[in-house]
């Protein structure tokens, strides 16, 4: 079951989904996935914050996932492999207030393994809260934007030059 959702979204709106987060799995913690720039230290779990916007590209792990992290290669310090461990690779969006450009973040669940009903429902749960928290960007195929993000002039996607947002609006 992949599922990718890319949304924009201002500092603040992303600081209400992390507390949405804390909330709603108390117990949910934060890996980076990618440790090859960190001192080599076995990969673990921190606690989620609200200001985590600012550390770029982590994985979301419930309580239920913690047992169950894969490193690739099997037992290096270099990534998690984030299809054979059920966890969320979450990249907070960005503000460049400077240029009024908003670059999009994303969550992405590529886990292929087995879950249990209610562990299906509690991922499903984090792609659906986002979904209903935003609205369809025009042009931009599935990507979604929070309301706030319409005060923004530009979009900028993963790579390329910023866009003009289609929902701007002064």
């Amino acid at each position: 079951m992949k599922r990718q959702l890319n949304f924009f979204a201002t500092t603040t709106d992303s600081i209400i989904f992390h507390n949405w987060l804390m909330n709603s799995f108390p117990e949910i913690a934060v890996v980076n996935y990618n440790v090859s720039s960190q001192p080599a230290t076995p990969i673990v779990a921190c606690v989620m914050t609200p200001e985590m916007h600012l550390q770029g590209t982590v994985c979301l792990v419930t309580t239920w996932a913690a047992d169950r992290l894969v490193t690739t290669p099997p037992g290096s310090l270099v990534s998690l492999d984030i299809f054979s461990s059920p966890v969320v690779e979450y990249t907070p969006p960005t503000i460049d207030d400077t240029n009024m450009c908003v670059q999009v973040g994303r969550i992405y669940w590529a886990y292929q393994g087995t879950l249990d009903r209610i562990q299906t429902k509690q991922i499903t749960s984090i792609f659906n809260w986002i979904t209903t928290q935003t609205e369809v960007v025009p042009g931009y195929g599935t990507w979604r934007m929070y309301n706030s993000v319409r005060s923004y002039r530009y979009l900028r996607q993963w790579v390329g030059n910023p866009e003009t947002n289609p929902l701007y609006a002064k």
